[in-house]
């Protein structure tokens, strides 16, 4: 059984130790993930620079890259609002608890709650929907502004994607590896789980055993 209590605002904390630990080491497996896939931007366009470097210069392997980074850079950052939002904000910590533990903030990070506005807008078009408006029998689609898209890409940064990549690897995913070192500090089974036990079954899923 779940137990909660209520914050002085009214929102619900769990307080049961079994169920804590649970979430806890499935967040902390989130955040371990996330932390590989928000560095490899980085390391891939890094790679990439140097096959160039060597001549090894190709316009359709380059864009591809580009916008394979894009795509995991805005996806992964909205894996981070997910996992904030459904295993710990409220959840295991309060707001202040959580600021306290050294979550990282994608607010901060870009510059700001309008250039969150933007990166909603690269969402829809990098790992959503490629029309701005619903289509009909009556009515096609309707690619999105150009100059918005342009607009979304300068306002979060992203348009210098070598710079932003660079800076997401070395203080956003370096920030949340700190905050899974005070998680296996304040839940010590997440260690086994996340080296162990998910890897174990998840093998034995895929093998079929």
């Amino acid at each position: 059984m779940i137990i909660r209590h209520y914050l002085l605002e009214g929102r619900p904390m769990i307080t049961d130790e079994k169920t804590r630990k649970k979430i806890a080491c499935e967040a902390t497996y989130l955040a371990n993930e996330l932390v590989r896939q928000l560095s490899a931007p980085s390391l891939i366009l890094e790679a990439s620079e140097k096959d160039m470097r060597k001549g090894n210069f190709n316009f359709l392997r380059a864009g591809a890259i580009r916008n394979f980074c894009i795509l995991g850079i805005i996806v992964n950052l909205y894996r981070v609002i997910e996992l904030r939002d459904n295993f710990l904000i409220d959840i295991l910590f309060s707001e202040y608890e959580l600021r306290d533990m050294g979550f990282p903030s994608i607010d901060k990070f870009l510059g700001g709650s309008e250039q969150m506005k933007y990166l909603e807008i690269l969402r829809h078009q990098f790992a959503g929907h490629a029309t701005a408006k619903w289509a009909s029998d009556r009515k096609p689609g309707e690619l999105i502004s150009p100059k918005l898209l342009g607009t979304a890409l300068r306002e979060t940064g992203i348009d210098n994607l070598r710079d932003f990549a660079k800076r997401l690897r070395a203080d956003f995913a370096s920030q949340l590896e700190e905050f899974i070192g005070k998680m296996r500090g304040q839940f010590p089974a997440v260690d086994k789980f996340v080296r162990e036990e998910y890897p174990l079954k998840l093998e034995k899923g895929r093998l079929g055993r």
